[in-house]
């Protein structure tokens, strides 16, 4: 009964342990979604540490020996509607793309997301769950920037912009809180 005990206890003290090698970063994160990256900044053991992801998306032909390849150099992709084609995702399309020698494709336009893009929502979402991962704890803040309301464009819509981040960095286990990229930098 002793040893039981004892074994119980080292379980415990083993999952405290784990647990603080997982909560080292500090439980606040800060997203910045622009055109061209999107960025993360989180704190771990009071230093300032970023990742960077690159806002683009490259399609290539579906086949056996390119998702093998991807699987393989664990590359970020999702599969298109059609079937017969994939998108690279992130820093990785920019290379297929300067390979292929083609251009990237964005999921954001104007600092938004594109109403052009088919994909765009999918993409977005995946890139920025990568970035952010899982929440230290449950309902962990990130503030995102968004960006204002620009005085001369009628069209831009940064409302929807704003509530589908939300919703996103939301469903990710996050307490999302945007704010006017202007004020970010303050």
């Amino acid at each position: 009964d002793v040893n039981l005990n004892n074994q119980q206890n080292n379980e415990q003290e083993k999952k405290i342990i784990r647990r603080k090698e997982v909560s080292e970063r500090s439980p606040a994160s800060g997203l910045d979604v622009g055109t061209g990256n999107c960025v993360v900044a989180t704190s771990k053991n009071n230093i300032a540490s970023f990742k960077l992801e690159r806002d683009a998306f490259f399609e290539i032909e579906k086949t056996i020996s390119t998702i093998s390849m991807l699987k393989k150099m664990q590359i970020n992709y999702i599969e298109c509607e059609d079937k017969r084609s994939v998108q690279i995702i992130g820093n990785e399309a920019l290379k297929f793309a300067d390979f292929f020698n083609k251009e990237c494709k964005r999921p954001l336009s104007h600092g938004v997301i594109s109403t052009r893009e088919k994909s765009a929502l999918t993409i977005i979402k995946l890139i920025l769950k990568n970035l952010l991962g899982e929440p230290v704890t449950p309902g962990e803040v990130c503030y995102f920037s968004v960006p204002a309301n620009p005085i001369d464009k009628n069209d831009y819509n940064v409302i929807y912009h704003e509530n589908v981040l939300k919703s996103f960095i939301t469903s990710f286990g996050y307490t999302a809180i945007p704010m006017n990229e202007a004020l970010a930098v303050v």
